[in-house]
């Protein structure tokens, strides 16, 4: 946007040297080259001073820029188109076979009208290098052109529009571009903040996530030592949390109270850019609301003020504010059971509906496929036979702790873990190395289990046979329902 905006104010300041060359042309005056370098440098060199002193000066009236910037372009065009109305000729007198003198005297003539529109365009924090440079170009060429052309399209119907022709596209390019980009960043920001809120309500980290550039990611794996689904793990207890605090269910109203947008190395940018830097990204384009938001839920609400940054960063719309979120949360308590929640938390959900469902079928996910082979040579007893042991001592279990209270409700939260020491995995691994069902690795994974209005903490422990990882205490549940199955029979 920055190229395409500096090159359409190179074209529409130039305008007025295609006439100017014209006519000059058509009065059979000699333009030379080196002449036509000195006249486009000069303007290209006022374009770039005009431009990079609005830079300098802009900076105390951040709030104001762009505004002020338009409005100087849009009067200056309007100006333009009124002067070309009135005026008759504007064609500098120049020699016929002209001087140095007289080409200064002529590229200075020419390069005062870049001044309002190029100022303007370093107050919108346009490239004044940019500007500059597309400056020079269009007017070193549409002098050239149009010189060579000058005695054929002196009669032509088109040529008295050029001058107003010229103001009207300096007008239509800032309206265009105001907005152009007005509603281009408004829709992306409405969109990006509604992903944002509707992530967090509906406890969705992955998709927080998803408004978070790929290669954000490698900032957190180098900085925590966290992968991106150990981060949208933790993410998703925090948001239950949250969630829980305020009685579930909840929805969300943002009223907006500002807005804010910035370009390139604009200032508007220079608090994003204090976390994109720590996050090794680089950022286009952004736009902020400020806005306060309230979250309200089946007990309670919450409201605060935030500033949501929504930022283009490499071709992708982003939300900083998702970013900050997942940087904040990786460096908490969250963190450090984040790798055992991504990792484990599915295993642990299913041991314990199973349990508290005495769901035995389900039990038989958690357990090797050669667990039977030793059930069967330990106990003789069979898959099914086993499962149908099992379910009863599930049910003898949960009946024994809740009566006839059914079901119990169920939460379980994954706290963290611990590796286990190889002395204790050797212990795990007694007299299973035969059925090739020995772990290579264990963990204990902690966690609080709730089971209605009671609250334990304990550990499962899982282990790593060939590269996949079982619940180590569905096994042993197993073995004791069939050992004290077999005891009965004895």
């Amino acid at each position: 946007m920055n190229i395409i905006m500096a090159l359409l104010i190179g074209l529409a300041v130039n305008l007025d040297n295609l006439l100017i060359g014209i006519q000059l042309g058509a009065r059979h005056q000699q333009l030379r080259i080196w002449q036509n370098l000195i006249i486009s440098g000069t303007t290209g060199l006022c374009a770039f001073a005009s431009a990079y002193a609005a830079c300098l000066i802009s900076e105390n009236f951040l709030v104001y820029t762009n505004l002020i910037g338009s409005a100087i372009m849009i009067g200056f065009g309007i100006f333009c188109l009124y002067q070309s109305v009135i005026s008759e000729d504007e064609t500098p007198a120049v020699a016929l076979s002209p001087g140095f003198r007289d080409i200064l005297i002529l590229a200075v003539i020419l390069s005062v009208n870049c001044i309002p529109p190029c100022f303007s365009a370093g107050v919108m924090k346009l490239s004044p290098w940019l500007t500059g440079f597309f400056s020079m170009l269009f007017s070193f060429f549409s002098l050239q052109i149009s010189f060579a052309l000058g005695h054929r399209l002196l009669q032509h119907r088109f040529f008295p529009a050029l001058t107003p022709l010229s103001a009207i596209l300096l007008i239509l390019i800032v309206v265009g571009v105001i907005v152009g980009i007005g509603v281009n960043l408004g829709t992306k920001a409405a969109k990006n903040n509604a992903a944002y809120w509707n992530a967090h309500i509906n406890c969705d980290g992955e998709a927080l996530a998803e408004l978070c550039p790929d290669s954000f990611w490698d900032y957190i794996s180098d900085t925590y030592d966290l992968s991106e689904e150990d981060a949208v793990a933790a993410m998703n207890q925090y948001m239950q949390d949250y969630s829980d605090t305020l009685g579930g269910d909840l929805s969300y109203k943002m009223e907006q109270n500002g807005v804010t947008a910035g370009m390139g190395s604009s200032a508007q940018l220079d608090p994003v850019r204090e976390d994109t830097d720590k996050f090794g990204l680089k950022v286009s384009t952004g736009v902020c609301i400020d806005a306060t938001c309230t979250v309200t839920g089946a007990d309670d609400s919450d409201s605060d003020d935030y500033s949501l940054w929504t930022v283009k960063i490499d071709g992708k719309w982003c939300s900083l504010s998702a970013m900050d979120d997942f940087d904040q949360l990786c460096g908490s308590d969250y963190a450090a059971s984040a790798k055992y929640i991504a990792e484990f938390g599915d295993m642990v959900q299913t041991y314990w509906n199973a349990v508290v469902n005495a769901d035995a079928a389900t039990m038989s996910t958690l357990v090797p496929e050669s667990w039977w082979e030793l059930i069967d040579a330990e106990y003789g007893v069979s898959q099914s036979d086993a499962e149908s042991y099992l379910t009863s001592m599930l049910e003898e279990m949960v009946s024994g702790s809740f009566g006839e209270d059914g079901t119990p409700e169920l939460s379980v939260d994954v706290t963290g873990g611990t590796d286990v020491a190889d002395e204790e995995l050797s212990e795990l691994n007694d007299g299973l190395e035969t059925y090739g069902i020995a772990g290579d690795a264990a963990v204990d994974v902690s966690m609080t289990v709730k089971m209605n209005d009671e609250s334990n903490d304990t550990y499962l422990t899982m282990t790593q046979i060939d590269g996949q990882w079982y619940v180590y205490d569905a096994m042993y549940s197993y073995a004791t329902a069939c050992y004290n199955a077999s005891q009965s029979v004895g």
